[in-house]
């Protein structure tokens, strides 16, 4: 089957199953879109406000088939944060489609050749862009370890290090 966590909380649910009854089926997998619900729409929900980057992993075929997680993510498209998002490859969901089509992001296909090195692109092209974004809006950023003091400095390095706060919803496959 297949689950959904929740990074921040810790909770969990199973979203499809092959022992699941349900009139909802993908790929002859059950789908339990209440347990989706109950667990990644608040995730996404809370990542909208009160994180600085927003991980979704993933949107694929189970996930789409609940109106509320495919609200939920439009939603959190509209917010001007960092994005980071996995697409299913083949889904041609009308969500998955738009997310395509946007000229604000950028696809990158995942391959065996690509796979190890994707992370440290995918962390580069985020740093760049929050670091653009931060001189263009002229902001301050506050150390994570001591909340009370602002740096003039952009981020450098690793910038998790400056307390940006990561929320991550994933969903894996389970035994």
């Amino acid at each position: 089957g297949y689950s959904v966590r929740n990074i921040v909380t810790g909770e969990t649910a199973t979203i499809a199953h092959k022992e699941i009854d349900s009139r909802l089926r993908v790929l002859g997998y059950g789908l339990d879109t209440e347990g989706l619900e109950k667990v990644a729409v608040p995730a996404i929900e809370f990542a909208i406000e009160n994180c600085e980057v927003i991980v979704i992993d993933e949107i694929g075929k189970f996930a789409v088939e609940s109106e509320a997680f495919v609200n939920a993510v439009r939603s959190a498209l509209e917010v001007d944060k960092p994005t980071l998002l996995t697409l299913h490859k083949k889904s041609r969901h009308p969500l998955l489609q738009d997310i395509r089509r946007r000229d604000d992001g950028r696809i990158l296909e995942v391959t065996p050749v690509n796979r190890a090195l994707l992370p440290y692109k995918i962390h580069k092209l985020m740093r760049e862009t929050y670091l653009l974004r931060w001189i263009h809006t002229g902001n301050t950023l506050r150390h994570h370890h001591d909340a009370s003091s602002t740096s003039q400095e952009p981020p450098l390095g690793n910038w998790f290090t400056y307390g940006i706060r990561l929320c991550n919803l994933t969903f894996k496959r389970t035994i």
